[in-house]
């Protein structure tokens, strides 16, 4: 007993320095795992802007897969605003794609806007358009039909490009699209995400504008940043109307 009393004890200055050795050793560890959590917070970054180029491939992927036709084309402002009922209209246009279908019942027109707002590109799907005129009168409630609101973009822009090209032996189209997120200050996030879609039942000539091929249609400096309208036919084999009629 009279052993463990007699034990010396830590003194103030002791205890002072040893709470400041820990301190330091604290500290040093949490500077090295400070890169680490910053490397973590990069990949979730990533992974939530993967997720979202792979929604937007994935969308565009599923509606032009079953294409049969498509026409995808820029417009400028002045384009854009005109009636289905004036040339160079966006309205015109997809009544030239309802004349294409060739009076066939079993064949639906769509279109989908890519609008650049906000130092990228926006998605507005019309969904199915019966002529000129209903595109108009949809055009009207435009914010009615964004894509994704713009949470979902996780702060990250988009430039897309297109691009059709016949395949070797010229009986089929290859429809190209390329997909580029970056940030508000230009920096690209990920490398362009591209995916092919081979069509084989066409009914008209698939086309895109050539200067869509490159992302050299998007003039920032000077303010020319035109809205591309793509517009494609899709036709439902399962119609009733379309059945052939028996011998």
């Amino acid at each position: 007993m009279k052993k463990l009393l007699s034990k010396k004890a830590f003194t103030l200055v002791e205890v002072i320095i040893a709470t400041a050795i820990m301190g330091l050793l604290i500290a040093a560890v949490m500077a090295l795992f400070g890169p680490v959590r910053d490397m973590i917070k990069d990949m979730d970054g990533d992974v939530n802007i993967n997720t979202t180029t792979d929604s937007i491939q994935n969308y565009f992927h599923a509606r032009l897969n079953k294409s049969i036709g498509y026409n995808v084309d820029i417009y400028d402002g002045t384009a854009e605003g005109l009636l289905a009922t004036e040339d160079g209209s966006i309205g015109k246009r997809i009544d030239t794609m309802r004349t294409a279908a060739g009076g066939d019942s079993s064949i639906s027109t769509y279109c989908i806007l890519l609008k650049y707002e906000e130092k990228g590109y926006y998605i507005y799907d019309f969904g199915k358009v019966e002529n000129g005129t209903d595109y108009d009168k949809k055009k009207l409630t435009l914010r009615e039909y964004r894509l994704f609101n713009k949470e979902y973009y996780r702060d990250a822009k988009y430039r897309f490009t297109f691009a059709t090209e016949k395949t070797k032996d010229e009986t089929a189209y290859w429809y190209k699209i390329g997909i580029t997120p970056y940030d508000e200050n230009g920096n690209i996030l990920l490398e362009t995400r591209t995916s092919a879609i081979k069509l084989l039942n066409t009914k008209s000539t698939p086309q895109s504008k050539p200067e869509l091929a490159t992302e050299g249609y998007i003039d920032i400096k000077n303010n020319k940043t035109p809205t591309i309208a793509i517009i494609y036919n899709i036709k439902d084999y399962k119609d009733t109307n379309n059945i052939p009629e028996e011998p």
